[in-house]
């Protein structure tokens, strides 16, 4: 969730910095714009990530707290 189209040239080098070190580590990399929404506050089910990358809004830092996914605000 790092608004990549926006042309943003540091945006875009979050991202390619993030996916290079996924790559060398084995990791999947998914760019998803409703990440906010994908997480489940009910905690029920695991959560789609082990992590999230991204321009944190205040209800995507609620959602990731209660579903105990870490958040790295950019």
């Amino acid at each position: 969730m790092l608004d990549l189209d926006t042309g943003y040239g540091r945006h875009v080098g979050i991202y390619i910095g993030a996916h290079r070190y996924a790559e060398e580590n084995g990791w999947q990399v998914t760019i998803d714009e409703f990440v906010e929404h994908q997480l489940s506050t009910d905690g029920k089910g695991p959560s789609p990530y082990d992590g999230i990358i991204a321009r944190v809004t205040r209800g995507l830092y609620q959602r990731a707290q209660k579903a105990g996914v870490p958040v790295v605000n950019v």
